[in-house]
């Protein structure tokens, strides 16, 4: 038994239930076919195991966007999600498969591209093997340069993110919290790191845009903590000021 293949066995099926996303796109098609659910799950444990073992918050997020609301069983889904991220098939051969089964579907390929992003990013932000394979899925998918990119904004979340989001980390995190994990982050991030190891120009640009994020965020909360313990400084000291003037008075 693979390492991937044993942690997801320890993780019980999630319950049965309404799915945490609706019925989306993915869930509308018309999946008589059990050979498109196969390949669609068999892509999410590729994905989710190109970086290591699948855990926890990847499997249920996994389970929230490709299972639920599905025509197939539960435990066959999982069951296929553990064969498939265990062994050693190619991720792209069932990428191929869904887009051969659903041509010109559009619609269909943006919204299961934008889940696997959520899939990838359930554990942590996007790294460089999950950016890598999802361009090369989003080619297959017919999405390519800009395109992609429209997929991955800043660690992959639409709209306004908070700094502390962009860290991941929390906001009651220490200074050296902060700064431990903003290095680390760093390290695993950054392009150096990757232009002998094959990524494609296009992955290594993304490390960049990703990295100016990171670093911005990492500014923008070290500046708003400044301006907090000044503040904080501020009224402790215009506290102690009004105290012994109060004092020196009566």
């Amino acid at each position: 038994m693979s390492q991937a293949t044993a942690t997801v066995a320890a993780y019980p099926m999630p319950p049965e239930g309404p799915s945490v996303v609706g019925a989306g796109r993915v869930q509308d098609y018309r999946l008589e076919s059990v050979a498109f659910m196969h390949a669609l799950v068999a892509l999410a444990a590729k994905l989710v195991t190109i970086d290591g073992a699948a855990n926890k918050a990847e499997y249920e997020m996994f389970h929230a966007l490709f299972v639920e609301n599905a025509t197939v069983d539960t435990a066959q889904a999982r069951s296929w999600f553990v064969q498939r991220g265990g062994d050693t098939s190619p991720a792209l051969q069932y990428a191929r498969q869904v887009a051969a089964m659903t041509p010109g579907e559009t619609a269909l390929h943006t919204d299961l591209i934008q889940r696997l992003v959520r899939v990838a990013m359930a554990d942590a932000p996007l790294n460089a093997a999950e950016l890598e394979l999802l361009r090369m899925v989003a080619e297959v998918f017919g999405f390519a340069g800009e395109a992609f990119r429209g997929f991955i904004t800043p660690q992959g979340s639409q709209g306004a993110v908070s700094p502390y989001a962009l860290l991941g980390v929390s906001a009651r995190a220490s200074d050296k919290e902060l700064r431990d994990h903003y290095m680390a982050r760093v390290q695993s991030l950054h392009p150096d790191r990757y232009h002998g190891a094959g990524a494609s120009a296009e992955t290594l640009a993304l490390l960049s845009d990703q990295l100016a994020a990171l670093n911005a965020a990492y500014r923008s909360v070290q500046q708003a903590r400044t301006k907090k313990t000044s503040r904080t400084t501020a009224a402790v000291k215009s506290w102690w000021g009004r105290r012994n003037t109060k004092g020196a008075s009566s």
